[in-house]
């Protein structure tokens, strides 16, 4: 018996076997490499307008024109239902959209989308004064109502108004 119990087995190595297949593997890789189209580089959207890429014309910012809040409810834009009455209150809060409505008895929050509505000058002045506006709301319908999903709706007047300070920004006291 020449091998004893605590020998290891020797591996067997070609000499330049295992570097060879490793080239062909990296030429193959760079063939394809070049062969494969590339996609031009993207250009972050902060640098649009100063990019050298071959844009024609000048660098404009394309925005719909803002329904005016007078003019919601005659409005021919595209919204999925008319005007409703709603008891509820409008508040200011965090999020992708800042301006909320609760119909009040309700769990529900509507988003109210500044970017395609303007705001009742009323209710724009008490907002920005930080406060939760109660009243009847009328308010047209942007999305359909879905469980689970904010509706977006735009916000046309509101009446009987009463207001009191927001609870979302009154600094909590002290102990």
């Amino acid at each position: 018996m020449n091998e004893s119990f605590f020998s290891a087995p020797q591996l067997k190595r070609d000499s330049l076997d295992g570097a060879t297949n490793l080239m062909w593997i990296l030429v193959t890789v760079f063939l394809v490499m070049q062969a494969v189209p590339q996609r031009p580089a993207l250009i972050p959207a902060d640098s649009v307008c100063t990019s050298t890429a071959a844009f024609t014309g000048p660098c404009t910012t394309i925005r719909p024109a803002l329904i005016p809040a007078d003019s919601v409810c005659t409005s021919t834009a595209a919204f999925t239902g008319p005007c409703t009455t709603i008891r509820g209150r409008v508040t200011l809060a965090n999020g992708a959209f800042p301006v909320k409505i609760w119909p009040v008895g309700t769990r529900r929050l509507l988003g109210v989308d500044i970017s395609r509505c303007e705001l009742p000058k009323n209710i724009q002045r008490l907002v920005e004064e930080e406060k939760d506006v109660y009243g009847g709301l009328e308010i047209r319908p942007l999305t359909a109502s879905e469980p689970g999903v904010m509706k977006m709706v735009c916000l046309a007047s509101a009446v009987n108004t009463r207001t009191q300070a927001a609870a979302l920004v009154t600094p909590i006291p002290n102990p």
